[in-house]
Formats: structure tokens, sequence, C-alpha cells
């Protein structure tokens, strides 16, 4: 199936200075893919909004930047996690890279735990609108319960409280969830051809492995002009900052 790469139109407030996501649309219907990518990055950066993110990787896709599309694609899934067409293009796209840079390139990339993945297939604004909603409706069945002296009522209201309280820890357990899943699962996707892994923060340390356009590695921290990542064995490796975009 084609992917969609259609323009989503419509109003996003920009911040001062910045272009205006009617600008970013009108280059990209009118052919001008990087100056449109260009706009809708300076956008992105003070607009963390899913259908920006999604119009950049179709800019980036356009101009066969697999790389940088796929790093759009998962950025906009993490602000909207159930973006229907920035899904879709994305299982396009990681196609296009194993068949053109990831040819004959044997990593595998880290598989995320279905407790990390779980929490993040919510928004962070639905992980907090159910712990609001939760919190509300157990909080209004207890004071009915304080008020309330019918016994039939009581037992009812006792056991829509018991409910309301277990909705509550689940909606807690996803909100906190989410928040830490959020941290575990920082990643970067290797924009550069090649990226050069290596074993400190310098290039004068020894090279770990070349890693190539388009795969995604979870960044620990970042240090200087290098993101430190976890590499299997217990190691620890470091990349240039400059040759991935951060997620």
């Amino acid at each position: 199936m084609m992917p969609a790469f259609f323009v989503t139109l419509g109003f996003v407030a920009a911040a001062a200075g910045a272009p205006s996501f009617e600008s970013a649309n009108r280059a990209y219907l009118a052919g001008n893919y990087r100056d449109a990518a260009t706009e809708y990055e300076a956008l992105l950066k003070n607009v963390p909004n899913a259908d920006v993110a999604f119009n950049l990787g179709n800019a980036h896709a356009k101009t066969g930047d697999w790389a940088r599309a796929r790093a759009a694609y998962e950025k906009a899934l993490r602000i909207r996690p159930r973006h229907a067409d920035a899904a879709h293009n994305l299982s396009w796209v990681k196609k296009e890279l194993e068949r053109s840079a990831w040819s004959g390139d044997e990593m595998r990339e880290e598989v995320v735990p279905f407790w990390v993945d779980f929490p993040l297939r919510f928004s962070p604004a639905e992980s907090e609108i159910l712990l609001l909603v939760s919190s509300l409706l157990l909080f209004g069945l207890l004071i009915a319960l304080r008020f309330v002296v019918r016994r039939g009522l009581r037992v009812g209201l006792f056991f829509g409280a018991l409910v309301s309280l277990l909705l509550f820890v689940a909606a807690f357990a996803l909100w906190g969830g989410r928040r830490y899943a959020e941290r575990w699962n920082r990643a970067a996707i290797v924009v550069a051809r090649e990226a050069t892994f290596r074993l400190g923060p310098s290039e004068r340390e020894d090279a770990v492995a070349v890693v190539r356009a388009g795969r995604k590695v979870r960044v620990i921290e970042a240090q200087g002009d290098w993101f430190r990542v976890p590499w299997p064995g217990g190691l620890s490796i470091f990349v240039r900052r400059q040759d991935v975009v951060g997620l």
C-alpha cells in the first residue's frame, strides 16, 4: 500500500519570528520540499504538534531522506500515538530503509519491552485525563458515601467506590508508567549515511561500530556534543549529536 504523502492542513500557533504552518504547507504544495522541511523543523522546535511532524516526515520522504522522514514520523507518533497516517508512512519508510540503506546491515535494533511500549500508546493528555476523571469519580463517590444513609444505596456506592478506586490505581499506574517510559525510551535516529560509535565521547576513542542511516538507538544521556547509548554486553558507547536526530 502506497504511503500517504498528502499534507495536513489546519492552524498551528507559531512563536514570534517562526515560520507559520500555512507558509510551510504552501512551500510543500509548490513542490519546494527542502524549504518546507526547514520551515516545519523550525515550527516543530516551538510547537510539539503531531501534524507538523507528520508533514515534516512527508517533506523529507519526498526528497528521499528516509532517515529524517523516519525520525519525523516517530516524533509524530510520540506526540499522538494513534496517528494512523504517520504509522502507515513510518512502516513504508522502514521498508525503504531495509531495501536500500540497511541492505547487508546485520545490526538489530533494541526491542522495546511491553511495559515500556504499552504506556506510550497513550498520549500525555490522554493519561492525564484518565487520571483526573478517575480521581474525580472516586472523590465524588466517597463524598456521597459519607452522606447517604439508606443501606441499599450505601452498598451500591461502596461497590462503585471500590471499582473507581481500582480505576484510579490503573490510571495512576498508566500516568506514572508513561513518565518513566518516556525517560527509558529516549531515542534518536541515525541521519548520517554512516555514524561511527566510539568507546568514549571523543574522536580519538576507538571505534566500536558503524551504524547506517535510519537506525534507531536508545539514548542514555547527552555528554556535550555526544550521546551515550547502550550496546550489547553491557557497554556504553558514544555517537556524535550531529550524526543523529533526537526524538
